[in-house]
């Protein structure tokens, strides 16, 4: 989901999508208990390439508020995280409950992100768990591939010595005139101007300006109404 940096993302989510330069993505990770039992405690790894930047991050479980206990996720590093400061009553994922992750940056080029959760049992309390006490694990992951503008121009002249309509020199960027060659004046030089879209996205009000020909000039080819 995407939109400008300064607006909300829109559109509908998806494991991979396509944006301009600069959009403000919303990540969302959602870790669901599928299993029987409850999970008091989890701990989420999430990685950003460096062409992202973190700006904001939320997180409910079921209609809970608990952002203040799951965020904020440091990029590249795990943190474990616990309900009881959010939610005491229910300070755990219960069987067929979610947990919904909002994490939103900033995406200068082509990102992937991978996410991934670890799921400790009810047993296993803070002090005494180690990294292999967890009871199911995942990872997730979602991309962005961002459409970036290029474009290239090229500029050719040609010249017709005889000014009878045939090109005699060029179309080259340099064109060298001998002193033996049959000129007629004046000149019919011949320019070029090709503009080329080298990017990923169509452009719009593409303008061509040329201030190398400054003198007075007659439009000869091609001909225009």
């Amino acid at each position: 989901m995407w939109t400008a940096p300064t607006g909300n993302p829109i559109g509908t989510p998806a494991d991979s999508i396509e944006a301009g330069p600069g959009p403000c993505v919303k990540w969302i990770v959602t870790v669901q208990n599928i299993g029987d039992s409850r999970i008091p405690r989890i701990k989420i790894f999430d990685n950003i390439t460096p062409n992202a930047s973190f700006t904001n991050c939320a997180a409910t479980l079921g209609a809970t508020n608990v952002t203040n206990c799951v965020c904020p996720i440091v990029d590249g590093q795990a943190k474990t995280v616990t309900f009881a400061a959010c939610r005491p009553a229910e300070p755990w994922i219960n069987p067929g409950e979610t947990l919904t992750i909002e994490i939103r940056s900033i995406v200068n080029a082509d990102t992937a992100n991978l996410s991934q959760v670890w799921a400790f049992h009810e047993a296993c309390d803070v002090a005494s768990c180690t990294a292999n006490d967890w009871c199911d694990e995942d990872t997730g992951t979602a991309s962005v591939n961002v459409k970036t503008p290029a474009m290239s121009c090229e500029k050719l002249l040609s010249i017709d010595f005889a000014n009878d309509g045939t090109i005699d020199l060029g179309p080259a960027a340099v064109v060298t005139i001998d002193d033996c060659d049959a000129i007629v004046y004046p000149v019919r030089i011949h320019y070029e101007v090709t503009v080329h879209n080298d990017g990923e996205v169509p452009l719009i009000n593409v303008e061509v300006c040329d201030p190398d020909l400054w003198m007075r000039c007659r439009l000869s080819w091609p001909r225009t109404p």
